[in-house]
């Protein structure tokens, strides 16, 4: 039975390492490792030639399956710093073999991707967290999984999405959460039961966006449950990856505040996959600052990605739009400050 059981470990340690030596031929670099079962889980980030995260993941070998551990289990998985503006420091990978309240009683894995450090994690205490998170900072429809908000200790409260299928009275199969702690976002996390996983599926599900995030960056809009029967390996992915960031100041044009509100046409244009956005602001009479909000929008007007959200003062302001993870097509770009609105167009050509 020792032998049996010492060949089983043997054969998983090989196809992981077969495994890393595929990813590391896609430019796909690999981070922390732990034992689970019979198998091993592992996190990875890949990137583009210019450094840009295009998929950061947590992967699982098929045996981790086998002799899984009765109650819970906690890992946390550095990822590598390889990609330039990458907010995301770890991954908080739990393992839950009776679930937890009020609706995820079934057996299930937790991906915790964190954009805060693991010290900084674990400083988190036990507690309820009445801190209000800003309005363009939650998605729509998402709302604390407890009222009033509590923060599980080294971890931080978890937001639902009131309108997925398991509130609706559907069985629990995969969820999407987002953490905040004391107002700020901490982390973003799959949750997928075993049964699901187990069905070998092969999904790719959108991430609702918040208007705005409070980290300048790339984030996800999309996440991946895989299942790769030739590697015989379970990826569970965060991707398609976009740049959300705020404006950078440039000189005036030396003749002091704006006489207008212009929105600029974005240059170059068409453009792959960077352009740069110009505007002015004109100087608010009431006070020396304008709230300021420029989004981009895809041709049915759902909004992408927020550039810019926050108070400026009178002045001429240049921003630059990344669409490396977009598709070619026809974009929009607003400027609101006040009951002021210009909207513009603009050609993605790749």
């Amino acid at each position: 039975m020792k032998t049996y059981k010492l060949f089983r470990i043997i054969c998983a340690s090989i196809l992981f390492l077969i495994s890393c030596t595929n990813l590391l031929a896609q430019e796909i670099f690999v981070g922390d490792s732990v034992a689970l079962g019979d198998g091993t889980v592992y996190s990875w980030i890949k990137i583009d030639a210019e450094g840009v995260p295009e998929e950061i993941g947590v992967t699982m070998t098929e045996q981790v399956f086998s002799n899984l551990p009765s109650g819970s289990r906690t890992a946390s998985l550095d990822l590598p710093e390889v990609a330039i503006d990458s907010l995301f420091k770890h991954v908080l990978f739990n393992w839950n073999s009776q679930g937890h309240p009020p609706i995820y009683s079934l057996p299930h894995f937790d991906f915790h991707f964190y954009i805060i450090t693991k010290a900084k994690r674990l400083t988190i205490p036990a507690g309820i967290d009445n801190t209000p998170v800003a309005a363009e900072n939650i998605p729509l429809d998402y709302r604390s999984l407890e009222n009033p908000p509590f923060a599980v200790p080294s971890m931080g409260s978890h937001w639902t999405d009131s309108l997925s299928s398991e509130w609706q009275g559907d069985i629990f199969t995969e969820t999407f959460f987002y953490g905040f702690y004391r107002s700020e976002m901490y982390f973003i996390e799959p949750m997928i039961t075993v049964d699901y996983l187990q069905t070998n599926p092969n999904v790719t599900l959108m991430i609702k966006q918040p208007q705005s995030f409070q980290k300048d960056g790339y984030y996800p809009t999309n996440y991946s449950i895989e299942y790769d029967a030739a590697e015989q390996t379970y990826n569970i992915s965060i991707k398609d990856f976009v740049f959300s960031g705020m404006a950078t100041s440039v000189e005036n044009d030396g003749v002091g505040s704006p006489a207008e509100f212009l929105l600029f046409q974005n240059y170059p244009n068409p453009f792959n996959p960077s352009t740069k956005i110009k505007f002015t602001i004109l100087s608010n009479v009431k006070r020396e600052t304008s709230n300021v909000i420029l989004k981009v929008y895809d041709i049915l007007g759902n909004a992408l990605t927020t550039l810019v959200n926050k108070e400026l003062p009178a002045g001429e302001y240049e921003v630059e739009f990344n669409a490396g993870r977009l598709s070619s097509g026809l974009y929009f770009y607003t400027l609101q400050t006040g009951n002021l609105t210009q909207t513009k167009k603009m050609i993605l050509l790749k």
